[in-house]
């Protein structure tokens, strides 16, 4: 079991309402090369990143965080930072793609399925506050 942070850029709490993380790049579906993880950087790379309005840096940034959260197998913990919390989830492994009626422009296309901690229903905030630096 391993721990990784995936932050989104909006709409995190509506988001884990729904039992998922997500990421962009609408373009390409990711969950078509979950054994391929180089054929999708690949693909990623050809649709976003060849016209060079890019530095190679902010590139193998951008290319390196899909590659961390291709990596996320079940069973693996999720931390998703949300404001002053953050929540804490499971992933179930399943990569899913979907326009999501949460995001403000339907961007965050593809996903993956967690398992939150939840009271009620709802996936319960931790607050950053007295944590661990790194959770500030």
């Amino acid at each position: 079991m391993k721990y990784f942070i995936v932050r989104t850029m909006y709409d995190t709490y509506d988001f884990a309402k729904d039992g998922v993380v997500a990421l962009g790049w609408e373009k390409v579906t990711f969950a078509d090369k979950v054994n391929d993880i180089n054929a999708l950087i690949a693909e990623v790379r050809h649709e976003y990143y060849s016209d060079r309005k890019f530095s190679n840096q902010i590139i193998g940034r951008k290319l390196n965080e899909i590659r961390r959260f291709m990596n996320i197998q079940k069973d693996d913990v999720v931390v998703v930072p949300c404001g002053d919390s953050f929540m804490i989830g499971q992933s179930t492994g399943e990569y899913v793609t979907k326009h999501s009626r949460i995001s403000e422009n339907g961007h965050l296309y593809n996903q993956l399925k967690i398992d939150f901690i939840c009271k009620d229903g709802s996936p319960v905030r931790f607050k950053r506050k007295g944590k661990n630096a790194a959770l500030t």
